[in-house]
């Protein structure tokens, strides 16, 4: 009797620490067994040092004069964080989406300058070139740093964990050890919510295919799933042509996250429109991780998107239509107005709250209307002005329609534009001039290229099949060969791109001859 009331107590213990980790139930956040829905804030970080000491502090350009005004030890760039994180936390957010910290991170010259600094004094101060080498330790122990921040001010951690070109061997094996020894140490730390692996990857790891894709990522989920559950995965995705190469229904993670921005004009149709692709082609829980409008008070003479009172008018759009559609989350981007970005952020330069900032509470207790979650009627005609058109349809393998596919075209005066199948597979694709090039894709299926096409044309598409191999078990049987793959398909596809630019195609060539010479190198290691 005595050991059965002790299993009983063990599996109470283990409810209830379980219970204080973010999870999802039938398409919902949990924590401690109640809905949570994160409303999320991007927060950049540097790393600071003194002699042997590090220590972490806000973005130094979050400083409205950093050569006069940023912080000088490591007590003063901590009060200033954890201050930040309590007006966040004060504004309503109760989540802080953390870059600037990723692994990859200025890793080119770390390589080289391991203990180096890199004297920018007359701006931020000397800075620390931060190495990421195993076992981490140093910078587990700056991480520390801000988890402890976050704790004081009550708010939640979603780490963006991976920088630019992790995807590429062997940074990639690297990177998979990273993972696993960050969730090793942070299992148990209820501060961090998720694991955000890239940002915006369709950006600059071109060239991968979606089986390729999907290998990488289901080793680096792996990676952190081998160690712990308690955290979740997701990656930063951008908008609907992320799914000719990061295919959302290829990706090994927990939920999707989605970084949708208005147009040039401060226009929020192509945010709705995309937001409303996503909606339906999504197999899994979603979030916004990213998006944002442009506008100050002062004349700065960057592009901005609106005036202050448009930029509350679309963050209040914004995040009801997220909801409407199922978003489970919502991010803005970002904390702090900076000199190298338009003025998306909460607080100006001046240190000023924006007034969106003194409603974020009262939109996020809104609660959602599905039925509201319609696209704009520009869904299947997104770029207006244009006659020519071809229409055609796309079907699957067993000549079933498939609705939402993306076709993508190129003109042969350089322009290009794109629509979406309907739900018979049927679209139009409207052009500028005559379309010399139609790229089709569809979440889950197989990237197809049309360079020889007539009007109502149908294109059949054939469902993705993955291959099972792990990365490591395919580059330890042959690292050059797999080197030379990746480096074969990124010219490819810079080829594809460059069209008819002879110059551009040069540029891909010579850009290969040099990524062969690293492969040869590093094969030699």
């Amino acid at each position: 009797m005595q050991r059965f009331f002790g299993v009983i107590i063990f599996l109470v213990y283990v409810t209830i620490c379980s219970a204080q980790y973010i999870q999802i139930n039938q398409g919902k956040f949990l924590i401690r067994d109640t809905p949570f829905t994160p409303v999320i804030l991007n927060y950049g970080v540097n790393i600071r040092y003194e002699g042997d000491g590090q220590w972490i502090s806000r973005m130094m350009s979050y400083y409205t004069n950093p050569a006069k005004y940023n912080c000088s030890n490591k007590q003063d760039c901590l009060d200033d964080l954890i201050a930040d994180l309590r007006l966040i936390r004060s504004k309503g957010f109760n989540v802080i989406r953390v870059f600037n910290f990723e692994f990859g991170n200025n890793s080119d010259n770390v390589k080289e300058k391991r203990s180096g600094t890199v004297d920018i004094s007359y701006y931020y101060g000397p800075q620390k070139f931060h190495p990421f080498i195993a076992p981490f330790e140093d910078h587990f122990v700056i991480l520390d740093q801000l988890i402890d921040a976050a704790r004081k001010a009550d708010i939640k951690i979603i780490l963006l964990a991976g920088g630019k070109h992790v995807e590429k061997f062997p940074r990639s094996a690297e990177y998979a050890r990273y993972l696993e020894a960050l969730a090793s140490r942070y299992k148990d730390e209820p501060s961090i919510i998720a694991y955000d692996l890239l940002n915006e990857p369709s950006y600059f790891a071109k060239g991968l295919s979606k089986k390729e894709i999907y290998t990488l990522v289901r080793q680096w989920c792996g990676s952190i799933r081998s160690h712990t559950k308690n955290q979740l995965i997701t990656i930063g995705l951008g908008d609907s042509k992320t799914t000719f190469d990061w295919d959302p229904k290829m990706l090994d993670v927990d939920f999707y996250s989605y970084h949708l921005y208005p147009d040039n004009q401060g226009n929020a149709t192509p945010y709705r429109n995309q937001l409303f692709y996503f909606s339906q082609i999504s197999d899994k829980p979603w979030i916004i991780g990213e998006t944002g409008f442009a506008a100050s008070s002062f004349n700065t003479g960057k592009p901005t998107d609106g005036d202050l009172n448009a930029q509350k008018d679309y963050f209040s759009k914004t995040y009801q239509y997220c909801m409407d559609c199922g978003g489970l989350a919502y991010s803005w981007w970002q904390f702090h107005d900076v000199s190298w970005s338009p003025d998306y952020g909460l607080v100006d330069s001046m240190d000023q709250l924006k007034p969106f900032g003194q409603m974020i509470s009262e939109v996020a207790a809104r609660p959602p209307h599905p039925e509201a979650c319609i696209p704009d009627e520009s869904y299947f005609q997104p770029i207006k002005g244009f006659t020519n058109f071809y229409s055609g349809k796309i079907i699957d393998e067993d000549g079933r329609p498939v609705a939402h596919a993306l076709i993508v075209s190129s003109a042969v005066n350089g322009k290009s534009s794109f629509t979406f199948s309907r739900p018979d597979g049927t679209y139009n694709i409207y052009s500028k001039g005559t379309i010399s090039v139609l790229k089709i894709t569809a979440a889950g299926f197989e990237n197809r290229r049309r360079s020889a096409f007539f009007d109502n044309t149908t294109t059949r598409l054939k469902k993705s099949v993955v291959d099972e191999k792990t990365f490591y078990e395919r580059v330890k049987s042959n690292n050059y060969a797999f080197c030379k793959h990746l480096a074969e398909q990124s010219r490819d596809h810079c080829i594809f791109e460059c069209g008819n630019d002879d110059t551009c195609r040069k540029e891909c060539r010579a850009r290969f001859e040099k990524e062969i010479r690293l492969c040869n190198i590093e094969n030699k290691k």
